[in-house]
């Protein structure tokens, strides 16, 4: 993974202090545990399959109205820090919550300091999977979802989307989607940098994320995602492509069972898998792996 890791990055994985970020997000996310019976108040991270519905949302029509949940911190109190919330989960939202926007495919909410500017001694973070994902028949949810290995070998040789064979098919699937959307949460705080090559848009897909200088790429959640994706298609026995140094890669994925015991594939080549693949399956996308969609929050607390 080490051309990967340069190739994400524009570092070398010698770089300790890059690396050390990455490691902190590829081994912190396993540690999640889920604890169905756990008091909602305990949990650091909370899942909603709800469409933020409005039984969950009401309108702040006072700013200085006092919570009605005793769990909720004093600090969370005050003037400004948004218009609707959720009442038991004690989380503000500026506007209206952001399922009710057609675009939006995963809300995250955050009760952080660092993104509301207020002191909380217990952030956490609420993430709703909106109807606007779940109705789109053909997301599947995770790379596991895919196996055995003939059915994955279909799916990235289907073309979909216009993606024939390269990582960015995989962007609409369930557990991408959300492994984007945890590196915003505490306590990664890992932003969306905007794509080089459109100022109306982020740094999403394959060529973008490669475009990025070493700080932005640092500060952009979505190379993260791919660093952890490509890893996870090692581990399935697939490599990316990559084009002569210098020159961007398409993003070609090749079948290559080698790279699953970590052994290059090629001489000079380094397409070897690392556990950092098992952060994709090893996070609160488990629970929908199984096809278990439910309206109550799933309860994830770090060990």
């Amino acid at each position: 993974m080490a051309n990967i890791f340069r190739t994400i990055f524009k570092v070398d994985r010698l770089d300790t202090a890059a690396f050390a970020r990455v490691d902190e997000f590829t081994r912190l996310i396993p540690t999640w545990k889920s604890y169905p019976d756990l008091d909602r108040r305990k949990a650091h991270y909370r899942f909603y399959c709800d469409n933020d519905d409005w039984s969950r949302w009401r309108l702040r029509e006072d700013p200085d109205e006092p919570w009605p949940d005793e769990y909720v911190e004093e600090a969370f109190r005050g003037e400004g820090y948004g218009e609707f919330q959720d009442v038991p989960n004690g989380m503000l939202s500026l506007g209206l919550p952001k399922c009710h926007d057609p675009s939006v495919q995963v809300a995250t909410y955050t009760t952080n300091a660092y993104i509301h500017h207020y002191i909380s001694p217990f952030p956490r973070t609420l993430f709703t999977i909106c109807d606007s994902h779940i109705s789109r028949s053909h997301n599947f949810q995770s790379i596991r979802y895919l196996s055995p290995a003939r059915k994955l070998r279909e799916f990235i040789n289907s073309g979909r989307s216009g993606r024939l064979g390269t990582l960015d098919l995989f962007q609409s699937m369930t557990s991408v989607i959300l492994l984007h959307e945890i590196a915003h949460a505490w306590p990664f705080l890992i932003h969306s940098q905007k794509s080089p090559t459109s100022e109306d848009e982020l740094a999403l897909n394959w060529r973008d994320v490669q475009l990025l200088d070493d700080l932005q790429s640092l500060q952009n959640a979505q190379n993260y995602v791919y660093y952890c994706l490509i890893a996870e298609l090692a581990d399935l026995g697939w490599r990316v492509e990559l084009g002569p140094e210098g020159e961007l890669s398409r993003g070609i994925l090749i079948e290559d069972p080698s790279v699953r015991s970590g052994e290059p594939a090629n001489e000079g080549s380094d397409h070897g898998a690392t556990g950092a693949g098992e952060v994709i399956e090893s996070g609160p996308s488990s629970s929908l792996e199984e096809g278990e969609i439910r309206d109550d929050p799933e309860i994830i607390e770090l060990s």
